[in-house]
This record gives structure tokens, sequence and C-alpha cells, in this order.
């Protein structure tokens, strides 16, 4: 409770202390005065803020599988919008991509396969997508 009270006290400080400086300047000095003050309002906002204490655990550590599964799904969403963008270039029309990868012993990471759902030209799709390197498996339905 004390720490919202601080917050508030904070707040009411800074707000007075910029209208008493806007007060002070005056019309000349109005537009970029308003800027400074916007910057001293914003440094004791942040300032009060880091120093707020929350009750609310928060966990700082990611398990190890939950950064795997991370790694995996980010590189799976880079080959869908790669293969996409590749498609799209050369003027193939799809619905849908989905990529499957997986992480390899070693730490690499391998895309398993391509699948191209509702593609207008699948031949074509499926060679454009195995000579770009992105995986070796290349389904199109």
């Amino acid at each position: 409770m004390a720490s919202i009270r601080d917050l508030a006290a904070c707040f009411c400080a800074a707000s007075v202390m910029c209208g008493a400086f806007s007060l002070l300047a005056g019309k000349t000095l109005e537009k970029s005065f308003k800027y400074i003050l916007a910057l001293i309002f914003l440094s004791i906002t942040v300032s009060a803020v880091t120093n707020f204490e929350f009750s609310l655990k928060i966990p700082t550590s990611v398990s190890v599988s939950t950064r795997n599964e991370s790694i995996i799904n980010m590189s799976k969403y880079q080959a869908e919008y790669l293969t996409g963008e590749l498609l799209k270039q050369n003027g193939i029309n799809f619905k849908k991509i989905e990529a499957s990868a997986n992480k390899l012993k070693d730490g690499g990471i391998v895309i398993n396969e391509i699948k191209i759902i509702d593609a207008t030209e699948t031949d074509r799709a499926r060679e454009i997508i195995l000579k770009s390197g992105i995986c070796e498996t290349v389904k199109v339905e």
C-alpha cells in the first residue's frame, strides 16, 4: 500500500513541478519547453514505476524445453515466411504454408518438411522450394 501511495505522490509532484515550470517559461519558450517538461515528467514517472514493488511473483527463468520450443517455432515461422515470399515472387498463389522442424543433438535446427496447401502450380511450386534449399521434402496439396 505504501508503494501505491509513493507512486501517486510522485505523479502529483511531477505534475505540479511541470505546471510551475510551464508558468515560469511563458509563451516565448512554450513549444520547446513542453518537450523538455514531457521528458522530465516521463523520467520521473519511469523512475517511480521502476521503484514500484509488485507483490505478484513473475517467473524469471525459462525452462530449456520452453526455450527449445520457442526456437523451433521461430525457425518454422521463418521457413513458412520465406517459402511464401518465394512463391509470391514467382507468381504462385497458395492458401497456406506449414513447416515442420526439429532440433538436432548438436543444437542445430533442421526444417524437415514444408507443406503448401492449395497452390496454383503444384509442380512448379515444389521445384522452386527444392531449388531454394529451404528443405528437402515438399508436399503440395
